[in-house]
């Protein structure tokens, strides 16, 4: 008994023994560790210890990690065996007390574990490598049930398995950012969506158009002319005439625009003067008045004639010369201006009154005097109307139907005209006014004091022409011999010549 009592003790002085060299082992990945002491104990396939059913320490095969519990010489302790491909065991947590303490749980870094920090059960985890195929991360240890709960190791995590194959970032290309065929309006002009799926580049919609419309259905269309329509001339407003074109895409637009003129308007396309007035020149004019154009566009006479224009005819102004213009005299032919007015030249017939004839009046039988009563003045008519009035020392001339003036003073030239007097009273005493062809000049009588005998004294030759003696036909009984009367001789529309016949 004694013995057996002894050897009981030595007994357990060498499991105390054993199990202090547990607690200082440290299992490596590449050893086999020691078989489990208690009983059912044995070594597994895997070259590992299984724990026996007195919870021994079991030995790690290839890496094993162990994380046994600080239960000591538990009967029931269940060593759990981690067979982490990576990760290395915790050490054993140091024991204290008895019980039936649990294994270290599986540590993380165990099988495809991430490397992490694998804490053994009450004891301080080892450093365990990368799992096999796993990506590194960090593993945390289990928490053994029996003992002091083991501080986890800082694991690295093993080498973390490479990038997953999970494909490289294919290229697709873009996004599709239209509908083909699409269109829309940019800045004023047109995108249109291509075949792709994006946008083209915008494209400008031309002078005469403009962008219009939704995304999607936008198009060029054409610009609304406030004035144009069609093809054409239409009027712009009232003063002006437009002229309307259509380009390339069939928009209507003015090609070009004329002002009406002063006094026109514009009325069915075109510039057109008021009721009444005619446009000459792109001026509206009236025809009956205006000396520019007076009765025709562009007849300008009236104009340089300093003359106006009155019923399409030249009519005197105030400013037109006296007796060098003709005029239209009512009921005559012909007439000339004076002092604005339009009377009968001198000699002419037809008058009624002094208001109708140039000064000097008119006579009792309807003739117009002129200077036959103003001494020392002439005056020559010519058959178109004209008048000259002239100095008797100077005299006049009628050049009858020649390029005008028609009638001048002198002779055109430095010499006296061919009618020097009119009358007895531009003579000089005891000289009497005698009256050839074509010519009117004063000769000496042949006896003093006795009229009409300077004028017989040109008789002398029978076959010469008869002298006439001038007369006045306001005072015909003094101005005429004994038994003659003054007569005047009337042609078409002068009278040719006043004599004693």
């Amino acid at each position: 008994m004694r013995v057996m009592r002894s050897m009981a003790v030595l007994m357990a002085i060498a499991i105390a023994s054993s199990c202090e060299e547990g607690q200082k082992f440290h299992p490596d990945g590449g050893h086999g560790g020691l078989p489990a002491v208690g009983p059912g104990g044995g070594i597994d396939a895997a070259g590992g210890a299984r724990m026996g059913s007195s919870g021994g320490a079991p030995a790690g095969g290839g890496g094993s990690g162990i994380a046994p519990g600080t239960g000591g010489n538990s009967t029931a302790g269940s060593g759990g065996v981690s067979v982490g491909a990576g990760g290395s065991a915790g050490n054993f947590g140091s024991g204290a007390g008895t019980g039936s303490g649990s294994g270290g749980s599986m540590g993380t870094g165990g099988y495809f574990g991430t490397g992490g920090m694998a804490s053994g059960g009450g004891g301080t985890g080892g450093t365990g490598s990368g799992g096999r195929t796993s990506a590194g991360g960090t593993a945390s240890g289990g928490s053994g049930l029996g003992g002091r709960i083991g501080t986890g190791g800082a694991g690295t995590g093993g080498a973390g398995g490479k990038p997953g194959s999970g494909g490289v970032i294919g290229t697709g290309g873009a996004m599709a950012a239209c509908q083909s065929g699409a269109t829309q309006c940019m800045a004023g002009n047109l995108q249109t969506c291509g075949s792709n799926g994006q946008w083209g580049a915008a494209t400008s919609c031309g002078t005469h158009r403009a962008c219009t419309g939704q995304a999607g259905t936008a198009q060029c269309t054409c610009n609304v002319d406030p004035v144009c329509n069609s093809v054409g001339t239409t009027c712009s407003g009232t003063t002006a005439v437009a002229n309307c074109a259509m380009d390339g895409n069939g928009c209507f637009y003015q090609a070009s625009s004329m002002a009406c003129a002063s006094g026109t308007s514009c009325s069915g396309g075109k510039c057109g003067c008021a009721q009444g007035l005619t446009p000459c020149n792109g001026v509206c004019v009236d025809l009956q008045t205006d000396p520019k154009n007076c009765g025709a566009c562009g007849e300008n006479s009236c104009s340089t004639k300093s003359m106006g224009c009155s019923k399409g005819q030249c009519v005197c102004a105030t400013d037109t010369p006296n007796g060098l213009e003709i005029c239209n005299f009512p009921g005559q032919a012909r007439g000339t201006c004076w002092n604005g007015a339009c009377v009968l030249p001198a000699l002419g017939v037809g008058c009624s009154s002094a208001s109708d004839c140039v000064p000097g009046g008119c006579s009792p039988t309807g003739y117009c005097l002129g200077t036959v009563e103003l001494a020392g003045q002439v005056s020559c008519s010519d058959t178109n109307g004209p008048t000259a009035r002239c100095p008797a020392a100077q005299g006049c001339t009628d050049v009858g139907g020649r390029a005008p003036p028609f009638a001048v003073c002198g002779d055109g030239g430095t010499g006296a005209g061919a009618i020097t007097c009119d009358g007895a009273n531009d003579c000089p005493s005891n000289n009497d006014c005698c009256a050839l062809v074509g010519t009117q000049h004063c000769y000496p009588q042949s006896t003093a004091g006795v009229i009409g005998s300077g004028c017989a004294a040109l008789n002398t030759n029978p076959n010469a022409p008869q002298a006439a003696l001038v007369c006045d036909p306001l005072n015909p009984m003094t101005s005429c011999p004994g038994g003659k009367s003054c007569v005047a001789q009337v042609g078409s529309s002068l009278v040719i010549n006043i004599s004693c016949q």
